[in-house]
């Protein structure tokens, strides 16, 4: 080869580790007859790098237009070019497949799929022209192909697995490090390892991101489950934790979206670990006003702590409390009082009649009352409460405080 005369460009197409090698990379043609071009999703050294990950805003509508003619609004184009990221091969493989759909699905329909994360629906499997690929392939298996995890250790699968289940977005080091128990510099370096094969995106201010794309094909690959998120389960765990005398409830607010992020992935998943995540949660949106996702983390958290610890169990009463309080939010005070009368029964059994927790239920049972207009009800489990607490915390116990303010608020409304 370096004995051709004239111009010559040599491509190697999914260059791996090996051409950078001393001695593969010396027998690579040269100067003056030949160029070298590589595409590789790895950094490897001894070339000049030219990014083409994602494209501009108008070069990628572009590309699009470029294969596929069907009808969209210039909106539907913008919104289905921010989801997949502007990435470059995803924007030629999804028009392609839009194309062979012949008008069966739009290309709103499509961004929708994408954001439900249903690429690997059997029915969006149709035959997409690649051109560079030189053969048909349906489009996820093409994805799938393109990021072959085999080559990765199992230090960054792990990690990969973490970029799955949390919001789409960068990251610093250090937020990783802490949401992981990582050590920043022995995680940055792991960072850095996916950031050069191609996996995660480096930005200038040194966050790391995934691609919506990749995710999605990591998620489908990797599946992680809790013992991969253990680490992050407890993070999020103790940012959703509540102490009204230590942390304010505004403390909780800016880790919602990770919490809720990792919860719904985990909402299958009947770990005890993931039902104290659920109630956390849970607490947080009740304070919020989002009564609805409060309740539906709950039950999911009741139902596991029942398959865990069975009936009467000191967590199960915790739940049940907790979902009878948003049930009354709710307006549904007959199912808040059944689970708090049950609460109540197994706190008695638990810790005795005369425990801090039974007077703590006698207070969540008789708060439904009030809600109801049943002062009568609700001063006899207010006045219990209040003796209770008198008795095995004190007069000056915020609690019992608390209870007699209750107690005098039921007595005035009864006249």
């Amino acid at each position: 080869m370096q004995q051709l005369p004239g111009r010559n460009l040599l491509v190697i197409d999914n260059a791996q580790e090996q051409v950078a090698q001393k001695e593969v990379y010396e027998q690579l043609p040269g100067l003056p007859h030949w160029r070298v071009l590589l595409t590789t999703r790895l950094s490897l050294g001894g070339f000049d790098q030219m990014r083409l990950d994602t494209l501009d805003p108008e070069a990628a509508r572009a590309l699009f237009r470029t294969h596929y003619t069907g009808s969209y609004t210039a909106e539907e184009l913008d919104n289905f070019l921010e989801e997949i990221g502007y990435h470059t091969l995803s924007i030629e493989l999804l028009a392609r497949l839009l194309d062979k759909l012949n008008g069966l699905l739009s290309l709103a329909e499509l961004t929708e799929a994408l954001q439900k994360k249903e690429l690997d629906d059997p029915d969006l499997q149709e035959r997409v022209w690649v051109q560079h690929a030189g053969e048909e392939r349906a489009i996820f298996l093409h994805l799938m192909k393109a990021f072959e995890l085999s080559r990765l250790e199992e230090k960054e699968l792990w990690l990969l697995k973490q970029f799955v289940v949390l919001p789409v977005e960068p990251y610093p080091v250090e937020m990783l490090a802490e949401f992981l128990g990582e050590k920043p510099l022995a995680l940055n370096k792991l960072l850095n390892g996916l950031a050069s094969k191609g996996w995660l995106t480096q930005f200038e201010d040194k966050r790391f991101a995934i691609h919506r794309l990749i995710r999605q094909v990591v998620e489908y690959q990797l599946q992680p489950v809790y013992t991969d998120l253990e680490a992050l389960v407890e993070a999020m765990i103790g940012k959703m934790g509540q102490d009204a005398y230590t942390n304010p409830i505004t403390d909780n607010f800016p880790w919602v979206r990770f919490a809720e992020a990792l919860a719904s992935h985990l909402q299958k998943e009947g770990h005890e670990r993931v039902a104290e995540l659920q109630n956390n949660l849970s607490v947080v949106y009740r304070n919020l006003g989002e009564y609805a996702r409060a309740r539906d983390l709950l039950e999911a958290a009741l139902q596991s702590d029942l398959e865990n610890f069975g009936p009467g169990h000191p967590t199960v009463s915790i739940r049940q409390s907790n979902l009878a309080t948003v049930y009354s939010d709710l307006g549904e005070y007959a199912r808040a009082r059944d689970l708090l009368e049950a609460a109540l029964q197994s706190a008695m059994k638990n810790f005795g009649p005369d425990h801090p927790t039974v007077a703590v239920s006698h207070n969540n049972l008789a708060h439904v009352f009030v809600a109801k207009e049943e002062w009568g009800e609700a001063k006899m489990h207010f006045l219990k409460a209040f003796s209770i607490a008198q008795k095995a915390l004190g007069e000056s116990h915020p609690n019992t405080k608390l209870f007699l303010k209750w107690l005098n608020f039921a007595e005035n409304k009864m006249g």
